[in-house]
């Protein structure tokens, strides 16, 4: 059981106190305000999206199928954004979660190829079927780095 008193209740109470190493022990931890950073993630993912949206464009452009285009925007986008996204919006890009990053943007990729597939069956065009998927994998892609690369509650 951890020893009180009034410096370690002053540090649980949210006022560590600097030159006491038990009480800022003690001090819970700060919480990350979830809406703030889901904004900072939109920014940077918009960034991001216009990365590997263009390389997908261009890619369809010079005439290859929307898989490997997809396929390859996805690999230019996941080397492009881990350092981005975990550094502006999680606090920080270990190499130790690169291949969770990785994994994560496997499951999009396949969430993409199949959401563009359907969207191509209701007669829309390539370039409109992947834009339209950008607003649901930006969620998705949130919350599983949140989750699964970063470690975040």
């Amino acid at each position: 059981m951890p020893v009180s008193n009034s410096r370690t209740e002053q540090a649980v109470n949210g006022q560590p106190i600097a030159d006491d190493p038990i009480a800022l022990a003690a001090a819970p931890e700060p919480r990350v305000n979830t809406w703030y950073q889901l904004l900072r993630f939109l920014v940077v993912g918009g960034i991001n999206t216009v990365f590997g949206y263009a390389l997908f464009a261009v890619f369809t452009w010079f005439g290859m199928g929307y898989p490997l285009a997809i396929a390859l925007a996805t690999i230019g986008g996941v080397l492009f954004n881990f350092q981005s996204v975990g550094r502006l919006v999680f606090g920080g890009a270990p190499r130790s979660r690169f291949w969770r990053f990785v994994g994560v943007y496997c499951l999009i990729y396949l969430t993409n190829l199949g959401g563009v597939k359907l969207l191509l069956s209701f007669g829309l065009n390539v370039y409109v079927a992947n834009g339209i998927m950008l607003i649901p994998l930006a969620g998705l892609a949130f919350i599983l780095n949140r989750r699964f690369v970063f470690n975040l509650p």
